[in-house]
């Protein structure tokens, strides 16, 4: 599981290093954000919503061995990899809604130090990458509900 890992997710990394690339030679900083605090609020919500929902579900699915949609996965041999790419998504949404909560205390609007452009390419970076997740797990959904 952990040697398919990094290659499962090559492209989300690669993505997400190339967000990270542009906001720090853009110089994204919360100086340069319109609407810094609301954007903030809105990416803790976001990610604090997926984090939890991601658990959840994390947290369900043992208990749901029987279901139909579980033994599909099964079938098309990508419950492991379901399960993998729902654990990642969920450290991702947590470290960015970590991330924001931190930026909010720590920055405001006015600030566009080198430290503050770092820190939100980071979380642009790591929020990207869990969006990104998000879209892949679904996309191995698709197969197994066609199959239902």
């Amino acid at each position: 599981m952990k040697k398919g890992r990094m290659k499962r997710n090559l492209i989300p990394i690669l993505i997400s290093l190339f967000v990270f690339i542009v906001c720090l030679v853009v110089r994204i900083s919360p100086k340069t954000i319109k609407n810094y605090t609301d954007i903030m609020n809105g990416i803790v919500s976001f990610s604090s919503m997926a984090t939890a929902l991601f658990f959840a579900i994390f947290s369900l699915i043992p208990s749901f061995s029987n279901s139909r949609i579980i033994i599909a996965l099964k079938e098309l041999n990508t419950d492991k990899k379901y399960m993998d790419r729902l654990l990642i998504a969920t450290v991702g949404f947590l470290i960015s809604a970590i991330i924001a909560f931190f930026e909010l205390l720590i920055f405001n609007e006015t600030n566009g130090g080198s430290s503050a452009i770092v820190t939100t390419s980071l979380l642009m970076a790591i929020f990207t990458f869990s969006i990104i997740e998000i879209f892949l797990i679904i996309a191995i959904l698709f197969p197994v509900i066609e199959q239902l």
